[in-house]
C-alpha cells in the first residue's frame, strides 16, 4: 500500500480537516491534508500526454474526489505503513485522543 486515507467529516467531528491534522501533528502523527486530484495536474492534462496515450484526457472534475481532496481526505503516506506494531498503535492513540478531545480544539 502507497498510502492511508482518513476521511474527516468536519459535521460529526465539530472542527475541520485542518484543525484535525494540525491537532495530529502536534501529536507527533505524519499526516497532512493531501493533494488536488490527479486529472488537474498539469502532467497529466498536458497536450504532450494527450499526444503520447493517443487521446483527450478527460478532466471532468469528479465530486469524491473534489471532496476527498479539498474538504475531508488526509493522507498518511507508506512510511507510516511500514512502521513497527508499537508506532502503529501509537498513532491509533493519537488519532483517538483527537477524537475525544475535538470540543477543546474547537475552543483553542
Amino acid at each position: 500500500y502507497w498510502f492511508y486515507m482518513l476521511r474527516v467529516d468536519e459535521k460529526e467531528l465539530g472542527v475541520s480537516r485542518a484543525d484535525f491534522v494540525k491537532a495530529l501533528v502536534a501529536e507527533g502523527v505524519p499526516i497532512c491534508s493531501g493533494y488536488a486530484p490527479l486529472y488537474t495536474f498539469p502532467c497529466v492534462t498536458s497536450l504532450d500526454t494527450e499526444r503520447m496515450i493517443g487521446t483527450k484526457i478527460d478532466i471532468t472534475p469528479l465530486p469524491a474526489c473534489e471532496r476527498a481532496s479539498y474538504e475531508e481526505g488526509s493522507w498518511m503516506g507508506q512510511s507510516v505503513l511500514l512502521a513497527d506494531r508499537a508506532t502503529l498503535d501509537a498513532i491509533v492513540e493519537a488519532i483517538i485522543k483527537v477524537w475525544e478531545h475535538a470540543d477543546e480544539l474547537k475552543n483553542a
